[in-house]
């Protein structure tokens, strides 16, 4: 069944040597997308630049990355491995300007280190990364987090994302389907203006003058009617109307049958029908007036209470 979320969208900031690690965050994520996404309002949408980012002829690669993806997520997950990174001319790599940018930017940004030993070949690439995280320590730039391997890694980072939820808020609650709304309300129109009668200057009887009269009146009298309207997200079948005036009170709906139920008739979303009315010199009043449709296959049931005059 379809359900409504708010999209949270993570991108993953992290040098080329960060495969595995961002192959893990990406599990988790959609493992947690499964499993909390209803329940909490929220969907987890990362955003890679090897998976996203459009190509674009005519400006500096980074700068598309910082516009396609950085500009655009409302969290930065920050991943360092072995290495720093390819600088950019800017700054010291492409993860570094996208950490910056998010934080100017007031993303939330969340950096990890890897705590593993560093394989030998790799020793070279090490030293820039070693120096970057004591001038990240000197220059108190934040708190960052360490961890031992890629399944570590998305554990933390799940914890993270879970905080930044909750600091957003919690999302609206999942919009439920309205089903059939029925509304009823009363109506008193003016006929159309008509020409008026040519009233005979005298009558053959008496009895002819009164009915004449009776004609002109009943000509003005508004049209009386019920309108029966469906604002919800599902369309009703057979509805059926039924009045259950006070007693004393003569109004009634014209063609019913002998239970006092209209003929059934479909009711769309967004549409209405009207009844009229059959009002006998009777004082304003309120009535009540059943209804009862079909919705999923299943009879339905409600009662109205609408003010007549």
């Amino acid at each position: 069944m379809p359900f409504h979320t708010t999209a949270v969208q993570v991108m993953l900031a992290s040098p080329g040597d960060t495969s595995k690690q961002r192959a893990e965050i990406l599990t988790a994520v959609a493992r947690w997308n499964g499993r909390h996404a209803q329940l909490r309002g929220f969907v987890i949408t990362p955003w890679l630049y090897e998976l996203h980012a459009t190509p674009l002829y005519g400006q500096r690669a980074q700068t598309i990355v910082n516009e396609q993806g950085v500009d655009k997520s409302d969290v930065v997950i920050v991943i360092f491995g072995d290495k720093l990174g390819t600088p950019t001319g800017v700054d010291l790599s492409g993860t570094v300007e996208e950490m910056r940018r998010a934080h100017e930017l007031g993303k939330r940004v969340h950096v990890y280190f890897s705590s593993a030993d560093v394989p030998q070949d790799k020793i070279t690439d090490a030293v820039a990364l070693s120096e970057f995280k004591a001038k990240f320590e000197e220059a108190q730039l934040g708190y960052y987090e360490t961890y031992t391997d890629p399944r570590d890694l998305s554990l933390k980072v799940i914890e993270a994302l879970e905080t930044d939820l909750t600091v957003f808020g919690e999302a609206p609650a999942p919009k439920t389907p309205a089903g059939v709304v029925l509304r009823v309300t009363f109506e008193a129109r003016t006929p159309p203006e008509q020409q008026p009668a040519l009233i005979p200057s005298t009558y053959s009887t008496e009895t002819s003058r009164s009915l004449h009269q009776m004609a002109a009146r009943r000509a003005a009298e508004p049209v009386r009617q019920l309108l029966i309207s469906n604002t919800g997200e599902v369309d009703a079948e057979k509805v059926q109307v039924k009045l259950v005036p006070p007693p004393g009170v003569s109004v009634s709906v014209r063609h019913t049958d002998d239970d006092g139920w209209t003929s059934p008739r479909d009711l769309t979303v967004d549409s209405v029908f009207a009844l009229e009315l059959v009002r006998r010199r009777t004082r304003p009043t309120n009535v009540d007036v059943m209804t009862r449709w079909v919705e999923a296959d299943k009879m339905q049931e409600k009662t109205f209470t609408t003010h007549v005059y």
